[in-house]
């Protein structure tokens, strides 16, 4: 076992309910998804990061908040060469039908989130 997470589905502190599959980078660290919890209980995307002594440290990149942001991501994430993360999620968005968003990791270590696109149920589907 790599990390216990410790959300529940009221929220909690790191995720919960990871069921996508993971990534990697080059360097060897590992990205993927919470369904649940994180600051607002909708979700997060994480990083795990292997330590010298063979256990890994997991850092939430980003909480989803709901509304425009999305909510619960379900699916993997994919990264590009400049390490930006992309990924999907089942709710939100302006139709509530999900998003497609984008993680964009700044000079500062904070991660910002775009979104690429809002899924509307009457026009693109959910």
């Amino acid at each position: 076992m790599l990390h216990a997470f410790r959300g529940s589905y009221h929220g909690g502190p790191d995720g919960g309910n990871p069921s996508a599959p993971v990534i990697f980078d080059p360097a060897g660290n590992m990205y993927g998804t919470t369904y649940y919890c994180g600051t607002y209980a909708l979700g997060t995307a994480f990083e795990m990061t292997p330590d010298l002594n063979g256990t890994w440290r997991e850092t939430v990149l980003y909480s989803f908040q709901g509304g425009s942001d999305g909510e619960n991501p379900n699916g993997g994430l994919s990264i590009d060469e400049a390490g930006n993360l992309y990924g999907e999620t089942l709710g939100g968005g302006t139709g509530n039908a999900g998003v497609v968003f984008k993680l964009l990791k700044g000079s500062g270590g904070q991660w910002t989130e775009t979104i690429l696109h809002t899924f509307t149920p009457s026009s693109d589907g959910r």
